[in-house]
């Protein structure tokens, strides 16, 4: 497949005229980098000299930048603490033209923080601090209250899930519900925890492992990839399943099925690169492009993010 320059520019103008809501698991991606020159006298780890500290958006806030990288007007909606982070997140959401009133504020919660350590652009550890569990029932309200005001105004939705506690059961099936009488996109980045309650959605998008983990069927084999994408789709009753398969690049599966190779040259992180998949293929589904090009392009712009340190968005 190829997109020709005139018609990128044209749905790129058009995702300027698109709204989209991100509701998710947020995080703060920290990143500590510096040197190693000596071992630990304490025991046999790498000592690293920190010599940078940036703070990034993490989670679902990496997809709602994602799309506003693309032009897109969006919304984000989750939670945060009464915390340092949490402030931190709000400061980078305003200072990159987004907007922090669907920030729900918990202070029985942590921000989710995810430090990762580099050394001479080696990724030494990752340390996380967070909790898990669903949001308490206030929390949830709250959620619910906040989407269910904004939904009529947007053109597209994403469930942007890390099983952090965010996307009960109940907001789950109450946004889909909603949004399906306003007709209106939904696309969905699951995790293993809540995979099958996403039902009667648009577009369905798990990486190999999940689905493979999730459902027992086989999305790995390139001969049964077909076959397990279809039986996936008739279980959520889904308009389109989009497998992410790593360096096998992608499968779309809706009436038909599409392999979609991978676009990446030197990977240096897969980090993010679902985010900007999820994040690519709705902005461009709902500018015009059809299920086939939104997937292509999501593809490429998978294959540029992966080469770059550290979770950046596309533009």
């Amino acid at each position: 497949m190829t997109i020709t320059k005139s018609q990128l520019t044209a749905l790129l103008e058009n995702v300027r005229h698109k709204r989209v809501m991100v509701i998710g698991d947020l995080m703060v991606d920290e990143y500590l980098s510096g040197s190693v020159r000596r071992i630990s006298p304490e025991a046999p780890v790498p000592v690293v000299n920190v010599e940078k500290r940036e703070l990034r958006l993490g989670g679902a806030a990496n997809v709602a930048f994602n799309l506003a990288a693309l032009g897109c007007k969006t919304e984000l909606v989750g939670v945060v603490g009464e915390d340092n982070m949490g402030r931190h997140l709000a400061d980078m959401l305003i200072g990159k033209g987004m907007a922090d009133a669907g920030l729900i504020r918990d202070p029985s919660r942590p921000t989710t923080l995810k430090t990762r350590i580099m050394a001479d652009s080696q990724h030494i550890t990752r340390v996380d601090h967070e909790i898990s569990h669903y949001v308490n029932a206030t929390t949830e309200s709250q959620i619910l209250t906040h989407c269910q005001k904004r939904i009529p105004e947007v053109d597209g939705i994403i469930l942007q899930d890390y099983n952090k506690g965010v996307l009960t059961p109940k907001v789950i099936e109450s946004i889909i519900a909603f949004a399906n009488r306003h007709n209106i996109l939904v696309a969905v980045d699951p995790k293993k925890v809540n995979f099958l309650n996403y039902k009667n959605v648009t577009v369905f998008k798990p990486n190999l492992k999940e689905a493979e983990e999730a459902t027992g069927l086989d999305f790995g084999s390139d001969s049964l990839l077909p076959g397990s994408g279809q039986k996936l789709r008739e279980m959520l009753s889904c308009e389109a399943v989009l497998v992410t398969r790593g360096p096998k690049g992608m499968a779309l599966i809706d009436e038909d099925f599409y392999n979609v190779p991978t676009q990446a040259r030197n990977v240096a992180e897969v980090s993010g690169a679902g985010d900007t998949v999820i994040s690519t293929f709705t902005a461009f589904r709902l500018a015009g492009a059809s299920l086939r090009e939104s997937a292509y392009l999501a593809n490429v712009a998978a294959g540029y993010v992966v080469e770059q340190v550290g979770i950046v968005p596309i533009t």
